[in-house]
């Protein structure tokens, strides 16, 4: 494993919003999870590479608080994860938000619907505030309410719904975004304005993002700390030039089909 020691002194100096020590999650026999270290600062994007089957989405699920590990510790602003039970983790739940490759909208629902939804599942307010914070919502993703609140998902481009799923995201004002393959299946241009979502949630509204990904272009765009998972192991974190200096043969082949379209 290789750390960039100037990316490993600023995490120290900056307030960490997670905290993963000595993860471990096994299913049957198969190991997925052996021993994830992992601290990623306040406000920063980490992006999380890796081939299909190497322990990406189980990470992310055990930092949802979907699954629950075998041993070690997950700590998220301050609170251990694995002990939580069942209303602890309703509650932690309502801290993040969650954005899946296809956006997962609710096909029978309009956007305004759509954004709307965790604002009553969730919050003691009137229908005129939720109108209001759904349209401020929208706004910071460069959507005009007027434009879609009507509209059903069939009717906007990927771009757009990508969009309202990062509106409805924020709904709740999350510390944490966990995003899963943002950008795959999409265009280069609607991979791109995905890109600049993420950054701009992290520059306007100080969003801690954790993106999983096998987009080499896209997590080198975005990323304040990348990190590479080989069958459930940390082989390398750091920064871009970490990442692409690597000797790990397998990270060295990951990185090779990127290399022959960028020279």
């Amino acid at each position: 494993m290789t750390d960039n020691t100037a990316t490993v002194a600023q995490e120290n100096l900056a307030p960490m919003l997670i905290q993963v020590r000595d993860l471990k999650k096994s299913f049957g026999q198969q190991q997925v999870l052996k021993g994830i270290d992992l601290q990623i600062p306040q406000g920063s994007v980490c992006v999380i590479l890796g081939g299909s089957g190497m322990g990406k989405s189980v990470l992310l699920k055990h930092l949802a608080g979907l699954l629950k590990p075998d041993s070690g510790e997950i700590i998220v602003d301050g609170e251990d994860l694995v002990p939580m039970r069942d209303k602890h983790l309703q509650n932690y739940r309502r801290k993040i938000g969650k954005v899946f490759q296809e956006g997962a909208l609710f096909d029978s629902m309009n956007i305004f619907d759509n954004v709307a939804f965790p604002m009553r599942e969730h919050l003691k307010v009137s229908e005129e505030d939720i109108r209001a914070k759904v349209e401020h919502k929208l706004k910071l993703f460069s959507l005009n309410p007027a434009e879609v609140n009507s509209k059903y998902p069939s009717e906007l481009s990927g771009g757009m719904r990508k969009r309202v799923a990062l509106a409805r995201a924020v709904a709740l004002e999350p510390k944490l975004l966990l995003y899963d393959e943002p950008t795959t299946g999409l265009d280069p241009i609607t991979t791109d304005q995905v890109d600049q979502l993420i950054l701009h949630a992290k520059s306007e509204l100080g969003v801690t993002s954790v993106v999983i990904s096998h987009d080499i272009a896209s997590a080198f765009h975005i990323a304040d700390q990348l990190l590479f998972i080989y069958k459930g192991e940390i082989v390398v974190r750091g920064k871009r030039e970490d990442i692409l200096n690597c000797p790990h043969p397998y990270v060295h082949q990951f990185l090779e089909k990127w290399r022959q379209k960028n020279q």
